[in-house]
């Protein structure tokens, strides 16, 4: 009789119970071949999903919004900060990134006309009656309207005794709302403290080519904004700063449209220490964007995200 040694007595029961082995290997086979195709599956339905919504969408590009923060109203500043946008977009979704515009919007600040003059410097006796408004801007905006009467405002700068002199466009919102048009002139300051004034000498107003256009469709709040005073509903806006009080008729405060380089390398400077709130409308691609799968495009943004949020 040969030896029983531990390995024979392995193959002995190997041989007697190879059907139940077998159905055990098969099922186990089975279950993995099961599970992998249940994902791939869920991928694909997933995939699917994902261009489906893409067809959905009638723009032929995808909004992508930056919201930068306290950034100096520097052209230095506004450069890099723009520079940066794009590169890092570039970097993490590469050709599908299709450009972008930037939007400024300066400190809020005190309007006066001829009929409703600013107080004297320091004045806080008289308390005049003023408007609400701010120097804005949005890259290649020109190019993109329609100007209703007048023309773009041009970059000349002229020193004056008390500040400088420019040229600004309004929008035909605010130009309905505040009655001002092509040849007025309004002097803006921060408050009634600071000594200087810039006078605006109102070129053009103007209205968006195409409000349905990719271009307008995130950039159409800049065309009008609230007054402080009008903010609140019934129960008042935002409080007068000290020295003027508010026109309580005013709706829409006056957004004087300037050029990019007025704004950055004239008004920046003559407020020193001017912090702004630039907002960076990025445009992805939806054509290059549907050979994509979801999972890679999410993970991309995840990753963008993180460099402009540790980068600005």
């Amino acid at each position: 009789m040969r030896k029983l040694t531990n390995a024979r007595l392995v193959s002995n029961r190997l041989l007697d119970e190879w059907k139940l082995l077998s159905s055990v290997f098969i099922g186990i086979l089975v279950a993995v071949t099961i599970s992998v195709g249940s994902t791939v599956y869920l991928t694909a339905l997933e995939q699917l999903a994902f261009r489906v919504s893409l067809d959905q969408i009638t723009a032929p590009q995808l909004n992508l919004t930056v919201f930068a923060k306290r950034i100096p109203l520097t052209a230095e500043a506004v450069d890099d900060l723009d520079q940066l946008v794009h590169s890092i977009a570039t970097e993490h979704i590469e050709d599908l990134y299709a450009g972008q515009e930037m939007y400024l919007r300066g400190t809020a600040s005190i309007v006066g006309t001829e009929e409703m003059p600013l107080p004297a410097v320091g004045d806080q006796e008289s308390l005049p009656m003023v408007w609400d408004g701010f120097f804005h801007t949005l890259t290649n905006f020109q190019n993109r309207s329609i100007f209703v009467e007048g023309r773009a405002p041009s970059t000349v700068v002229t020193e004056t005794a008390d500040g400088i002199t420019i040229e600004a466009v309004i929008s035909e919102q605010v130009a309905d709302d505040s009655k001002l048009g092509v040849g007025d002139s309004v002097v803006v300051a921060v408050d009634a403290f600071v000594e200087t004034r810039i006078t605006v000498n109102i070129v053009g107003i103007f209205q968006a080519d195409d409000l349905t256009d990719e271009f307008w469709t995130t950039a159409a709040l800049v065309l009008t904004s609230q007054s402080r005073p009008a903010q609140g509903g019934e129960e008042g806006g935002f409080p007068p700063p000290d020295g003027v009080v508010w026109d309580d008729n005013q709706n829409l405060a006056i957004g004087l449209f300037v050029d990019l380089e007025v704004l950055t390398n004239s008004i920046g400077p003559a407020y020193e220490r001017t912090l702004v709130n630039p907002i960076v409308f990025g445009k992805i691609d939806k054509e290059k964007l549907s050979i994509w799968t979801a999972a890679g495009f999410v993970q991309r943004l995840d990753l963008l995200e993180d460099d402009i949020y540790n980068s600005i």
